[in-house]
């Protein structure tokens, strides 16, 4: 696993691991590492998925970056205001995934880490 972003980022405040049926509260600067695996929630096509939440301010950029190297990773940002942005492969990254979306109402925003094809599991890193 590429391990360059993880180094660029700010100091690391806390780990995360989401259970099955919790979503994990994230802090601005602060990675996760997660599995996906049998047992966890399902997307409607299948893919195991770990949600994560933020809140952020109206105008707030919201940067995540999913790594794995046991599966294609897939990250997925919904909010308010209709936010849906959707990565499966970021330029440069492989098969691991990037998004970074403008917030354009204040609220608490859901960030779902997940896999490309349904049953995919496996360790990943989230920031």
């Amino acid at each position: 696993m590429r391990k360059s972003w993880l180094a660029a980022c700010a100091a690391l405040v806390a780990l995360c691991v989401p259970t099955a049926s919790a979503q994990v509260a994230l802090q601005s600067g602060v990675g996760a590492q997660g599995e996906l695996r049998q047992g966890d929630r399902r997307l409607q096509s299948g893919e195991f998925n770990d949600e994560y939440t933020i809140e952020v301010a109206a105008g707030a950029t919201i940067s995540a970056a999913m790594e794995s190297d046991q599966f294609d990773a897939n990250l997925m940002i919904r909010g308010p205001g209709g936010v849906t942005q959707d990565n499966d492969d970021a330029p440069g990254r492989g098969t691991n995934a990037a998004l970074t979306v403008v917030a354009p109402e204040a609220g608490v925003y859901r960030i779902i880490a997940t896999s490309f094809q349904p049953g995919e599991s496996g360790r990943y890193s989230l920031e």
